[in-house]
């Protein structure tokens, strides 16, 4: 039996940085139990297990899955997987402190994974240690195109670091919170040599969304363009082109479209985290001023 919520549905899993309830989808298919029972046939094998919990996952069911992840470290207490995918988790609760821990061992145990540096840079993001979050990001970025010296520690379905060139998707996926780390720690020569590095024409599997907020950031995409998007794609550019006014010294701009973004029903994108993170701790004096 799975541990830690069994079937768990449209509850609430926890309250926004704001206070607002975060709800869980009801699997109306059957899609959990389908793969529970796949468990069932291997007990012992960590995909399986994982799998268990990223099938919560899918219907936001965040609580019934770290406990899951919990049990997988429990059990295989050396494979970087379970901290990672907990780690990624509890920055779905807004949970920073305790995703940076299980990140942070994510890291040690696999110091070349692109999954755990992106991860544990977003969580030091929304803990507001942009520093230490660019500096993660850069990490990873500088282990492009070189010989992975960790590769061994790689557990199936990780990710290199040193694959980046390779994997433009993951490249702008990360450059997207890279620029914006070192925007917020003040190093603006080092984010202004970043967005020269993002090419043109980039043809992406995923993430267009990330490449979008890059070529609006090196100003080739206008405001309203970035913005016509929907979904995921529109949290992230949202809180780009927000960021980019209240550094811009468009605050009341900039807090009226964080103020927006927060209430935006796709509660586990980072878009919608790092609205509220602005609106109530980096930004919350100046929005203050803007009601």
């Amino acid at each position: 039996m799975i541990a830690g919520g069994l079937l768990a549905q449209d509850k609430i899993e926890g309250t926004s940085l704001l206070g607002v309830p975060l709800r869980s989808e009801k699997d109306a298919e059957g899609k959990i139990a389908a793969v529970d029972a796949e468990l069932a046939k291997t007990p012992g094998k960590i995909e399986a297990l994982l799998k268990t919990g990223q099938a919560r996952d899918a219907f936001l069911q965040y609580g019934a899955s770290i406990a899951i992840y919990g049990k997988a470290i429990q059990q295989f207490p050396n494979d970087p997987r379970p901290y990672r995918w907990r780690g990624h988790r509890q920055i779905s609760l807004r949970k920073f402190d305790l995703a940076i821990v299980d990140l942070e061992k994510a890291r040690s145990l696999a110091p070349s994974s692109f999954e755990a540096a992106y991860y544990l840079g977003l969580a030091y993001y929304f803990s507001q240690r942009y520093g230490d979050a660019a500096n993660e990001f850069a990490r990873c970025v500088n282990m492009a195109g070189k010989p992975d010296e960790f590769e061994k520690t790689l557990k199936p379905g990780m990710v290199s670091c040193a694959t980046l060139p390779q994997m433009p998707e993951y490249l702008v996926g990360i450059a997207d919170w890279h620029y914006r780390a070192l925007r917020r720690a003040g190093r603006k020569g080092e984010s202004s040599e970043l967005l020269t590095s993002v090419k043109d024409g980039l043809q992406l599997r995923a993430n267009e969304s990330n490449y979008r907020d890059l070529r609006y950031f090196q100003g080739k995409m206008s405001e309203k363009d970035v913005l016509d998007a929907t979904g995921i794609a529109y949290t992230n550019a949202a809180s780009a082109v927000a960021l980019n006014k209240l550094l811009g010294g468009r605050v009341g701009e900039g807090c009226t479209l964080l103020r927006k973004l927060s209430r935006d029903s796709n509660w586990s994108a980072f878009g919608v985290i790092a609205a509220e993170v602005e609106l109530t701790k980096e930004s919350r004096a100046a929005c203050a001023l803007f009601q």
